[in-house]
């Protein structure tokens, strides 16, 4: 917070002029970070002179800003380099961070122009604009208020070995914060979402667990989103072996940027590889292991929308009967895991989700 603070004021320009009024140099101010009776040992040339004009940076404490503390906020994500996260931001501490100033001069004019180079712009306060380093996206405005008084020393009395020099010291007060460390990984997407509807205003979500559902059959309905893909009937169900290219629509919901569709069954014994997609992701590999298939490339199928596929399928040597698998970033769903019976009646038998291949 500090090199912010130096950052934003350390461009001041002293000029220097002639008997007419006319600039014939310029000095740019030099803002160190110590206290002054550090900078007025250290700031010394090799013939003892004090190189003047300088302004001196130094910490004069931290505190809490109980103001800004609303209640206890959880905190905030972000979002990070790796999309299949969304790093937790833990809420930061507001403190209030005093700064004080030493602008030492040998000049009273040099003095001047310092002070209506800088405070001028406080009124009532300057903000500055700043990032965490490691979060994207993520401004943070702090505001820097000057405490309003400068205390000047005139040099009244000097021995003969010590430089003249004007002295002014004042203070300001930085609202910052102050971050927990940030977690590597933080939460994952949201890919399920679980809502329970119940006519009794009393039953609310904290209790309404599976053994009390139960006891409500009859007032009470659970409806889950999901973000896996969940295909759910198949037009035409049924081809020949003999066919070179059979095209069949997939129809079912949650088609979000599919990654990959795969065809399953005995017709493809012989040809099919074993696919683990999310063998990485502990909690998605328990949900959906692997299993035997063939990819279909990704120019024979097809998303028309976030209900539809067109599917080209693989050719295959005998009868039997084809599911069909799709993934995206959620997890996979099979064709006969989710077709049901209350599809249109053309889907009978073959209402189990599977592709009949007749010779």
């Amino acid at each position: 917070m500090f090199t912010m603070f130096i950052a934003a004021l350390d461009d001041i320009v002293v000029k220097r002029y002639n008997k007419d009024k006319v600039a014939q140099d310029q000095i740019q101010c030099r803002f160190v970070y110590a206290p002054k009776q550090r900078v007025l040992l250290d700031l010394l040339d090799k013939a003892q002179n004090l190189q003047l004009p300088v302004v001196a940076i130094s910490n004069g404490g931290i505190a809490r800003d109980v103001n800004r503390v609303f209640n206890k906020i959880a905190g905030s994500h972000f979002t990070g380099n790796n999309k299949l996260f969304a790093p937790a931001l833990p809420q930061p501490i507001p403190v209030d961070l005093t700064i004080n100033m030493s602008i030492l001069t040998r000049y009273q004019e040099d003095y001047d122009q310092i002070l209506t180079n800088l405070f001028p712009y406080f009124d009532p306060y300057i903000e500055i604009s700043w990032r965490i380093p490691g979060v994207n996206d993520y401004e943070i405005r702090s505001k820097v208020m000057w405490s309003g008084n400068i205390a000047t020393q005139y040099p009244t009395e000097l021995q003969g070995s010590q430089t003249a020099r004007v002295q002014g010291d004042t203070s300001f007060t930085l609202q910052g914060w102050l971050f927990k460390h940030i977690p590597d990984d933080g939460d994952r997407k949201i890919f399920n979402i679980t809502v329970d509807y119940s006519t009794l205003p009393q039953l609310t979500t904290q209790y309404s667990l599976n053994y009390l559902l139960s006891a409500y059959p009859n007032t009470t309905d659970r409806y889950t989103l999901s973000g896996h893909p969940q295909p759910k009937s198949v037009y035409p169900y049924t081809t020949l072996v003999s066919n070179t290219s059979s095209v069949v629509n997939l129809k079912g919901k949650s088609f979000f940027n599919i990654t990959n569709v795969y065809v399953s069954g005995s017709p493809l014994s012989g040809s099919s590889t074993f696919y683990n997609p999310f063998s990485g992701y502990p909690r998605l590999s328990a949900l959906y292991p692997g299993f035997n298939a063939i990819q279909v490339p990704t120019p024979a199928f097809n998303t028309d929308n976030d209900t539809n596929i067109t599917l080209t399928l693989p050719r295959t040597n005998k009868a039997g009967y084809l599911d069909v698998i799709v993934q995206n970033e959620a997890g996979y769903g099979t064709l006969t895991q989710y077709a049901s019976a209350s599809y249109p009646a053309y889907n009978y038998p073959y209402n189990k989700g599977i592709i009949a291949i007749n010779l």
